[in-house]
């Protein structure tokens, strides 16, 4: 499976150089040109190469940015990382995996294990969601605003442009469904910012999309490609074909969650008993939804890489 081309959707470079350091005794550090035309020119790759030994390769490259260049090495470093731990024997393939409805699946993996399942996999970005709202919301206005401007530019309104701004504001908003619609709009996205921030949040279905047994939050820095480019090219549905590679580093046991906010009696209040009100108040958001946590039968992973 490992001698197949990836398309990365998501690496993150700093956790796989930690592992492969770990594992192979040393990591690729940079790119050494040791010659360069304006399009291509020779290239050596030196120092530790994990799972290679030490020494150095070259070899005919073609130069692009310096961006590009190091991407390209952390792809291929992800690949001999992805080797060693198969070779190691500490990578286990859960693609085909049956037993998670069952849990046997969860009584079998330990916190810290690495699994690489290819499944229907669901990425949902809040903070890019709050920006589309917040860019729909001032739709109405500027149609409002072209169309108020063709009008005064062909002599078919005679009064003012912020009045007839107004006016066609107001036509294409009810023809929305309502002249709150921006208001709205604007609250949901504030909402989404407050109680989210930049979330990304990573559901993976091993069993088919129902239930989403695997579940993680991702770094935005750590994309390979935009999340404009995302839409574009793969829409906003889960995804099939794609391999999440991750550590696992939660499994939840089989608990029901009680949160009571406490009544404050004492005259002696510390810091301390703030903290136990402020987190039986995080809980009490956990069981309404409001956050969200890790929760029986799905475990939590730290993803390393997502590719297809």
């Amino acid at each position: 499976m490992t001698d197949r081309i990836r398309h990365f959707i998501y690496l993150d470079t700093e956790r796989v150089r930690s592992y492969a350091s770990q594992i192979g005794g040393g990591i690729i550090e940079s790119i050494q040109k040791t010659a360069e035309t304006e399009k291509q020119g020779k290239g050596a790759i030196s120092g530790g190469i994990p799972f290679c030994g030490k020494g150095e390769v070259t070899g005919s490259i073609l130069f692009h940015r310096e961006a590009t260049e190091t991407r390209s090495i952390h792809h291929y470093l992800f690949t001999l990382f992805e080797k060693a731990m198969e070779k190691k024997g500490i990578l286990q393939d859960m693609s085909d995996n049956s037993g998670w409805s069952s849990t046997s699946t969860q009584q079998g993996l330990s916190v810290g294990d690495f699994i690489r399942i290819r499944c229907p996999i669901s990425i949902f970005d809040y903070q890019f969601c709050g920006n589309t709202l917040r860019t729909l919301s001032q739709i109405p206005q500027v149609i409002a605003e072209v169309v108020a401007r063709s009008e005064v530019v062909n002599g078919k309104n005679s009064g003012s442009h912020q009045k007839s701004v107004k006016v066609r504001t107001d036509q294409v908003l009810t023809a929305m469904g309502g002249t709150n619609l921006p208001k709205t709009i604007e609250s949901v996205a504030n909402f989404l910012e407050k109680m989210q921030g930049n979330t990304v949040s990573l559901r993976a279905y091993p069993e088919g999309a129902e239930i989403p047994y695997v579940l993680a939050r991702l770094d935005p820095e750590r994309f390979q490609i935009s999340r404009e480019s995302m839409l574009f090219q793969f829409g906003n549905d889960i995804q099939h074909g794609w391999t999440l590679v991750a550590a696992v580093i939660s499994i939840p046991p089989k608990t029901t969650h009680s949160a009571v906010v406490p009544q404050v009696k004492s005259e002696n209040f510390n810091l301390m008993q703030l903290e136990d009100v402020m987190q039986n108040l995080m809980n009490s958001l956990i069981t309404t939804g409001l956050k969200f946590k890790v929760a029986f039968p799905a475990i939590g992973v730290l993803p390393l890489a997502i590719y297809m």
